[in-house]
């Protein structure tokens, strides 16, 4: 009896401890949140272009804890988002995982923003506790210097601003490394330097750039393969174009057109080039209207150098009647002939308009000038040419001629 008391009593004694245990082990187990013990979120994606659909596979390595938390919601709503994925999530680098993450992010937390107002509520997934500051504490933002791209940390008290500058900031955090022109560590940085850093950034962050004037189309000509152009050895025995290398019309109209697109950048205009490179591509002349036709610009102007006798000189300007838009373009080419004529040192005689039976101003869809810089048969056209003041010259001359078109 007395060994059935004893073995009994040790039973209880060894359940007491064996539920101990158990009480122990669950113990704050509600500290962390789901999101933290997950090591892979599995997030359903749709191309918001295509319609084509995807499965993004997410390290909990490649997020913060604030999209780790987002990420965790989503995957657990069984959502697709509708987003821009411009190949899979398997053939991108890290820096594309980390923008499409940024994206998710984002797109889930405007649903839930939409779903909030709808409900009633005044929390946000991004502030959880009303009245609470999500930057109370110092936050630190990653810069990379643009030039030299050494890498710095930035650790500074974002209490004091506004709530827009905090999104701002917020949102940079999330989307990874600012680039931008910084040459000192942050660290080595007195108060007031720190001060005047953290404004550019917030002028980084908050620049929205205008609405360009126009697109413009620059057509570079010739340039591939099938189309070099004219040679520019000119009458044969004058100065070729390029300190009589022999190089080719091609060359001349290429040198143009990238000086004028930087001009027409810096004057509010957006720019499309036909080609920045000569082109090792066959591209006969109706592939090249049908390219120009699908890349969706306002007006168009293409480069070339002119060949005829020796005697022949100065600057042309071609459209074509049967042009959708035959009244603008005999304007445009009106205007970009005056332009031309008002730059000092452009051409020998004076620029006329003419209308040519052009396939570039004659079957693409938009306003277009064909403008014949120069004679590279011309001895004296051909050594002008050859100065690079010249090129700007002309450059400036034809930005000067879109400038005036928009402007009336």
């Amino acid at each position: 009896m007395q060994n059935k008391v004893r073995y009994l009593s040790l039973f209880c004694v060894f359940c007491f401890i064996i539920s101990a245990v158990f009480m122990l082990s669950g113990c704050g187990s509600g500290k962390n949140s789901a999101a933290d013990d997950k090591v892979m979120f599995s997030v359903l994606l749709r191309d918001s272009e295509r319609g084509t659909h995807y499965q993004f596979d997410i390290k909990r390595s490649e997020c913060s804890a604030t999209q780790a938390s987002v990420l965790d919601r989503l995957e657990n709503s069984g959502m697709r988002i509708a987003v821009s994925v411009s190949k899979s999530p398997d053939q991108m680098t890290d820096n594309e995982r980390q923008k499409l993450i940024s994206a998710i992010i984002e797109e889930y937390r405007r649903i839930e923003n939409e779903e909030n107002k709808n409900n009633g509520s005044t929390v946000t997934p991004e502030d959880p506790t009303p009245g609470m500051d999500p930057m109370k504490e110092p936050v630190t933002l990653s810069l990379s210097d643009a030039e030299s791209g050494a890498t710095y940390s930035f650790t500074f008290d974002a209490s004091e601003l506004s709530d827009e500058d905090k999104a701002l900031i917020t949102a940079q955090i999330e989307s990874g490394t600012l680039i931008m022109d910084i040459q000192e560590d942050p660290a080595e940085m007195t108060e007031i330097q720190k001060q005047d850093l953290l404004a550019k950034i917030i002028s980084i962050l908050s620049y929205v750039p205008p609405e360009p004037i126009a697109t413009v189309l620059i057509d570079a000509g010739h340039g591939f393969a099938n189309s070099e152009g004219v040679i520019d050895k000119g009458t044969g025995h004058g100065s070729p174009y390029y300190d009589l290398t022999g190089k080719y019309e091609s060359d001349l109209n290429l040198a143009i057109a990238l000086c004028l697109k930087e001009k027409l950048i810096d004057a509010g205009f957006a720019v499309i080039m036909i080609r920045e490179s000569e082109v090792f591509e066959t591209l006969g002349i109706n592939d090249r209207v049908r390219r120009i036709n699908a890349l969706g610009a306002d007006i168009m102007i293409s480069v070339h150098g002119n060949a005829a006798g020796a005697t022949a000189s100065g600057a042309r300007v071609y459209w074509n009647r049967k042009n959708r838009h035959a009244e603008i373009c005999e304007a445009y080419a009106q205007t970009v002939t005056d332009a031309i004529n008002s730059v000092e040192g452009t051409t020998l005689v004076e620029a006329k308009m003419y209308e040519g039976d052009y396939a570039v101003v004659r079957d693409v869809h938009i306003p277009s000038v064909l403008v014949e810089t120069c004679f590279l048969t011309n001895q004296a056209d051909a050594q002008m040419a050859s100065d690079p003041i010249w090129v700007e010259r002309m450059a400036d001359a034809l930005c000067l001629g879109l400038q005036n078109q928009y402007a009336s």
